[in-house]
């Protein structure tokens, strides 16, 4: 049993066939920036791929962070453990496992999982183009735009470990292209559209791309309505429980608003969850993966969210006013306290009884005694 303190685990995705023998390949991609946000710094963060076969995974980690007791490293207290598995020798062996192919277990102190989730680099393609537009206006091969994007910037050496099939995807999906010889223009719609993949990559080499950015916005868009849709509809079959519709529910709820079940108000309300799950999905996909585009979204496709901010403006005023309502009965039932108080203390002092005075028979006083000697 071997104990490794550096060693994670990663979640591999599941593999479309039985052939155990997948590479997979880690590589580094540039995590996009808004423009606003560029520092003078020539240094480019980079975060973790996983590319198997022709598919992209992003890399994230989750930390196991449940546990109160901690390491000096800071890292909480959890381990995996492997236990030692028998192997058969061969997958169509008739022979019966042995302690030969017996794997040796091993303990990982590390807390933390890689998981891979799928990852569509048109993302980062539609960041790079935006940012150098002039440099693919014009129509290029793939394997121009490959060189340009080599000589871009630093930190772009990840060109070439991207498959090409990979590249082809992602600039069908946000540019122009044109075959050499009047092939037409395959935008993905007729004849075009419906060729198979295996020939799109053998005519690569004569095909031309042209970024288009009414074709780049109009994608991010299909991606932004697809996302709020499964914000909405998630938790319809009751099964699974919808974390973000329940914080939209949670910020709409208005406690001063009577139970009223009438058509107009559910319109309302409908209309409001809409709103707030359409603001949800567009922060979502541009502030993870192309800043720079969310203002043009909201222009290019006329989003209008005034009736949720008159909302939550009118909540707000509610708010305050039950407050203001609040802070004065509290301040009654203060000074209301302190008047019966003292009524109390007054009515005390005032109706307190005197000590009744002994009277004493005649010739029984003190000085009796006295004037009678005298």
């Amino acid at each position: 049993m071997q104990v490794d303190k550096d060693s994670q685990v990663i979640i591999l995705p599941r593999l479309n066939s039985l052939d155990h023998s997948t590479e997979h390949k880690i590589i580094n991609l540039p995590i996009p920036k808004s423009s606003s946000s560029s520092s003078s710094s020539s240094t480019v963060s980079t975060k973790s791929y996983l590319i198997q076969d022709s598919r992209l995974f992003e890399l994230n980690v989750i930390k196991g962070d449940n546990s109160n007791v901690r390491l000096k490293s800071g890292d909480a207290v959890k381990s995996y453990i492997f236990e030692p598995v028998i192997e058969p020798k061969g997958i169509n062996s008739t022979f019966p496992a042995d302690e030969d192919n017996r794997t040796q277990g091993a303990v990982l102190q590390s807390c933390h999982t890689l998981i891979a989730s799928p990852y569509n680099f048109t993302y980062l393609l539609i960041t790079i183009f935006e940012k150098h537009g002039d440099k693919f206006s014009r129509f290029h091969t793939l394997d121009d735009i490959r060189d340009r994007l080599l000589s871009l910037e630093l930190g772009h050496d990840w060109v070439y470990d991207i498959p090409r099939v990979v590249f082809l995807k992602s600039l069908a999906n946000i540019c122009e292209s044109i075959i050499e010889g009047g092939g037409g223009n395959g935008d993905g719609n007729g004849e075009e559209g419906n060729r198979s993949l295996s020939d799109a990559i053998e005519d690569a080499g004569d095909r031309f791309f042209k970024y288009s950015e009414t074709k780049s916005l109009e994608w991010i868009n299909s991606k932004i309505v697809a996302l709020q849709q499964w914000i909405l509809h998630l938790d319809d079959d009751k099964r699974t429980t919808n974390s973000i519709m329940s914080k939209i529910k949670k910020e709409l709820h208005d406690p001063t608003r009577n139970e009223d079940t009438s058509t107009n108000q559910e319109e309302e309300q409908n209309q409001l969850m809409d709103q707030m799950a359409m603001i949800y999905a567009i922060d979502y996909v541009c502030d993870s993966y192309i800043p720079d585009t969310k203002s043009k979204i909201i222009l290019q496709f006329k989003y209008d969210f005034g009736k949720v901010d008159d909302y939550f403006a009118q909540l707000k005023q509610k708010q305050k006013d039950l407050e203001a309502v609040e802070a004065n009965m509290n301040e009654v039932i203060t000074a209301t306290a302190n008047t019966t108080n003292a009524s109390a203390t007054g009515t005390k002092k005032n109706g307190k009884k005197k000590n009744p005075v002994k009277k004493v028979a005649v010739g029984k006083g003190a000085l009796d005694g006295f004037f009678k000697k005298a």
